[in-house]
C-alpha cells in the first residue's frame, strides 16, 4: 500500500470519527430536549409550575443543530412569565424569567448565541425588581447582572479544548493496533458525551 493511500485512508477514517462524534452529541441533545419538553407539558397539565419551568429550562439548554426543542423551551418560559405578570404573580414571573436567563447564560457560546433571550429575561427581571422596590429603577439587580456576566470567550475555549482532545485521541487511535482502537473508541464516546454536556 502506498504512503499516499495510507494517508488518504487515515484522513477518511478521521473524518468519519468526527461525524460520529458530532452525531452522538447532537443525538443526545435531541433526546434531552424532547424528554424535557414532555416533562414540562405533563407538569403544566397538573399545575406544577415549578417543575414545568425547570423542565422547560432543560429543553432550552438542549442545543443541537436543527433541534426545535430549545425554541419550545424558551417559548414555554416566556409564556409562563408573561401570564404570571398579567396575573400579578410576581414570584412565579420572577422564577420564569430567572430560569430563562439561566438557560441563556449556560447555553450561550459563539456558535449559538442566546444574547437576545438573555436580554429579554433580564429586562423583565429588572422591571420586577423595580416593582418590588416600590417603583424604583431596579438598580440593585442591574448592578448584580453586571457583576455576574460571564466572559463570552469561555464557551469558545471549552469548545476548542473538547474538539482538540477529540482530534488528538482520534489521531492516536488511527496509528495504533486493534486493542488500542477499541479503547480509543471508548474514549471518543466519553468525549462526545462530554461535548454534549458542555454545549447543550
Amino acid at each position: 500500500m502506498s504512503e499516499r493511500s495510507s494517508v488518504t485512508r487515515r484522513v477518511a477514517a478521521l473524518g468519519t470519527l468526527v461525524l460520529v462524534w458530532a452525531s452522538v452529541a447532537a443525538g443526545r441533545q435531541f433526546y434531552l430536549g424532547s424528554s424535557a419538553i414532555h416533562r414540562s407539558d405533563e407538569a403544566l397539565t397538573v399545575g406544577d409550575m415549578r417543575a414545568s419551568l425547570e423542565a422547560a429550562r432543560r429543553a432550552a439548554e438542549a442545543v443541537a443543530p436543527g433541534s426545535r426543542y430549545p425554541a419550545l423551551g424558551y417559548a414555554r418560559l416566556r409564556n409562563i412569565g408573561k401570564d404570571a405578570e398579567a396575573k400579578n404573580d410576581v414570584a412565579l414571573a420572577r422564577n420564569a424569567w430567572s430560569q430563562m436567563e439561566g438557560a441563556a447564560i449556560s447555553s450561550d457560546h459563539p456558535l449559538a448565541s442566546t444574547a437576545a433571550q438573555r436580554r429579554e429575561a433580564e429586562t423583565h427581571l429588572v422591571d420586577l425588581e423595580a416593582l418590588r422596590n416600590g417603583g424604583g429603577d431596579g438598580r440593585p439587580y442591574k448592578e448584580a447582572l453586571q457583576r455576574e456576566s460571564p466572559s463570552p470567550v469561555r464557551g469558545l475555549v471549552l469548545f476548542g479544548l473538547s474538539a482538540a482532545g477529540f482530534l488528538a485521541t482520534a489521531f492516536f487511535v488511527l496509528r495504533r493496533g486493534t486493542a488500542v482502537r477499541v479503547l480509543g473508541a471508548l474514549a471518543l464516546g466519553v468525549l462526545a458525551y462530554a461535548a454534549g454536556s458542555l454545549f447543550g
